[in-house]
C-alpha cells in the first residue's frame, strides 16, 4: 500500500489527473452547480461593460483594468453573447495551474512535495471556483504562476528570453487583477536568490523592464484621464458623472475614455445608436 502511494506521489501522470480533476470540477460549476452566490455573471459587472466593448463603445471606467472585459468581449464579438463559451475556455485555461505549480515546485522542493502540491492545487483550489463565473480571477492566476515559472526557467538556465518573458506575463496579470503586484514580488523574489549584487541587478532588469514595458500605455492612459481632472466612477452605476473642476466644459461621458487614449473634454461625441 505505501508502495503504491510512493509511486503515484512520484509519477508525472499524477499532476496530469491534478489537471483534469480541476478541469472537471470547473464544467461542473459552470454546467451544474456551483458553490457560489453569484451567478455566471460575477460581482464586478464585466458582463455589462464587455457587451458595451463589443458593441464598439469604448471601455469607460478606471474602477477596473481593462484586460479581462476585453477578454469577454472578443467572445461576444465573435460568437455572439453566450456567456458560458468564455467560462469554459478559462476554466480549460484554469486547468493548467495544477501543471505549473508543479514545475515550479518541482525546481525548489522534492518531487513527492511538487506532486502533492499539484494535486492539492487541482482538488481545492478556490480559482476553480471563480473560474465559472465572470471574474478575472482565474486567468490573472494563470498568468502570474506562469511567470513565476518563466522566470525559473531563467535561473535554471540563465536564458535572457526567460527573464523577459517573465516579465511581459508579470506586467500582463495586473491588467487583469491589479492586487497582483507583480513588480515587487518579483523583485523580493530577485534579491533573495541572487548570488551577487551584479546578479541581482541584472535580472532586475531583465525581468522588470518588460513590467514596466506592459504596464505603462494603461498607467498613461489613466494618468491623462485624471489631468482632465474628469470622474468616470458614475457610469458604471448609473450616475451623472461628477466634475472635479469649476471649468464649465462638457461633462466626460463613456464615449470620451479608450483603453490607451482620452479625448479632450470639449470634442463631439459620436453618435450611437441603441437597439
Amino acid at each position: 500500500m505505501r508502495g503504491g502511494s510512493r509511486r503515484i506521489l512520484h509519477d508525472e501522470r499524477t499532476v496530469h489527473v491534478a489537471c483534469a480533476i480541476s478541469l472537471a470540477l470547473g464544467l461542473f460549476f459552470i454546467f451544474v452547480w456551483a458553490p457560489h452566490p453569484w451567478g455566471w455573471r460575477g460581482f464586478d459587472h464585466y458582463h455589462d461593460i464587455a457587451l458595451e466593448v463589443a458593441g464598439g463603445r469604448p471601455f469607460s471606467t478606471m474602477d477596473i483594468p481593462w484586460a479581462y472585459t476585453y477578454f469577454l468581449a472578443a467572445f461576444y464579438r465573435t460568437f455572439g453573447v453566450h456567456p458560458r463559451i468564455p467560462l469554459v475556455v478559462q476554466a480549460a485555461l484554469n486547468a493548467l495551474t495544477p501543471l505549473l505549480v508543479f514545475a515550479v515546485a518541482d525546481a525548489w522542493v522534492n518531487r513527492r512535495t511538487a506532486v502533492v502540491a499539484a494535486l492539492l492545487t487541482g482538488a481545492l483550489s478556490f480559482n476553480t471556483v471563480y473560474a465559472s463565473t465572470e471574474s478575472s480571477d482565474a486567468l490573472c492566476t494563470v498568468i502570474f504562476m506562469a511567470a513565476i515559472f518563466m522566470f525559473v526557467r531563467g535561473l535554471q538556465r540563465q536564458r535572457v528570453a526567460w527573464f523577459c518573458a517573465a516579465g511581459l506575463l508579470a506586467g500582463a496579470a495586473p491588467q487583469f487583477r491589479p492586487s497582483y503586484g507583480m513588480a515587487r514580488c518579483k523583485s523580493d523574489l530577485i534579491c533573495a536568490v541572487g548570488r551577487t549584487t551584479r546578479d541581482r541587478s541584472s535580472m532586475r532588469r531583465r525581468s522588470i523592464t518588460p513590467v514596466s514595458t506592459t504596464c505603462r500605455l494603461w498607467w498613461k492612459r489613466n494618468s491623462t484621464a485624471r489631468s482632465r481632472r474628469w470622474s468616470m466612477s458614475g457610469w458604471r452605476t448609473g450616475q451623472t458623472p461628477i466634475r472635479l473642476n469649476s471649468t464649465p466644459r462638457r461633462l466626460a461621458t463613456a464615449h470620451d475614455v479608450t483603453p490607451f487614449r482620452f479625448r479632450r473634454p470639449d470634442a463631439t461625441p459620436s453618435s450611437t445608436t441603441t437597439s
